[in-house]
């Protein structure tokens, strides 16, 4: 979930990216502290931003594939006024998870729970 001051944001050079490529984008923005996802979803774009705590070797919960991963925490609404979090092992590199992913399953079902 985006707050206001994510606006702030500094997105990586799309220049360089091949959109043919990936499936989503992904980049660990430093002054914010926050790791950063796009994804196409239901043909809107939506983005979600967290916490990253990079730290072991495991499973990803995007591309299943055993990488360097870190603990992705992010704080959604589950109410009118209620917050809760959530989080996910996911890729610390999300270059080498877009090509890790084969099918959009596991991204579209993460996408949802945020």
């Amino acid at each position: 979930m985006y707050s206001p001051k994510a606006k702030k944001l500094k997105i990586p050079p799309l220049d360089t990216l091949d959109f043919r490529d990936i499936s989503y984008l992904g980049w660990y923005d430093i002054r914010s502290a926050k790791k950063v996802l796009v994804v196409e979803y239901n043909g809107k774009l939506k983005g979600i931003q967290g916490s990253f705590d990079n730290s072991i070797k495991g499973i990803c919960s995007l591309c299943n594939g055993y990488e360097d991963v870190g603990l992705f925490m992010a704080r959604t609404k589950t109410g009118k006024a209620t917050y809760k979090n959530k989080g996910n092992f996911i890729c610390r590199d999300s270059n080498k998870c877009n090509e890790n992913l084969i099918t959009l399953e596991k991204l579209n079902k993460f996408v949802e729970n945020y």
